[in-house]
């Protein structure tokens, strides 16, 4: 399998907001996220404008709460270990960062979300993945 033994980790914070978010990508093979919503929020959607994805969470995180969206292992887990993977809609599946050269490696990421405060956040993280070292 491809980056077996090293891993090179990135990530990027995004607050809520429709102004892309910029996020280089180095690998050779599209890269699937891991998302880590912390509320309070609703109406979450992530999309990426450069493939064409979007997926949201049809959920309502609680102030101090936390869910993990793990798009690898198909897997969304709150903090208490409930599974709420019935609420992420969209291409989940298909969501990645692409490698494409055409878009120089930059991936234009939106997020967007209602019912913030000062304490909500999303935060991004990536494995970049390498078809030789």
């Amino acid at each position: 399998m491809a980056g077996d033994g090293f891993w090179y980790f990135a990530d990027t914070y995004v607050i809520g907001g429709a102004a892309p978010v910029l996020i280089p990508y180095w690998g050779h093979q599209r890269a699937e996220l891991q998302l880590e919503l912390r509320g309070p929020m609703h109406d979450f959607v992530l999309s990426n404008p450069d493939t064409g994805s979007s997926l949201s969470f049809n959920y309502d995180v609680g102030r101090g709460r936390t869910i993990t969206i793990d798009l690898h292992n198909l897997t969304a887990v709150d903090d208490l270990g409930n599974d709420l993977f019935m609420y992420l809609l969209g291409d989940f599946g298909g969501f990645f960062l692409s490698p494409d050269a055409a878009n120089d490696r930059v991936n234009r990421l939106v997020a967007t979300f209602n019912g913030e405060a000062p304490s909500s956040l999303v935060t991004l993280t990536w494995r970049n993945r390498y078809e030789s070292i």
